[in-house]
């Protein structure tokens, strides 16, 4: 079995750090809202699931996902601020 290159390695590590991101983007605005009673129950299971959605989508990557980790840095990859 075919190891992989060093590039496929930092976009694979890249993907993951995206969605890492998002993840506590998501957990930061949870956490604000609980400290300020800001959400409803709704917003908050939104939220919450959300987070569990990104989990899951970092799980399942694998560095030969070629596709899937460009996707991720396309959509992820931007740098956001919490609101």
């Amino acid at each position: 079995m075919k190891g992989w290159t060093q590039e496929e390695s930092i976009a694979y590590e890249c993907a993951r750090d995206a969605i890492g991101a998002e993840i506590a983007l998501i957990s930061a605005k949870i956490h604000g809202a609980l400290e300020q009673g800001g959400l409803d129950d709704t917003a908050m299971q939104t939220l919450r699931a959300e987070r569990s959605r990104l989990a899951q989508e970092r799980a399942r990557l694998r560095v030969k996902d070629h596709e899937e980790i460009a996707r991720i840095r396309a959509v992820y990859g931007k740098i956001q601020t919490v609101s």
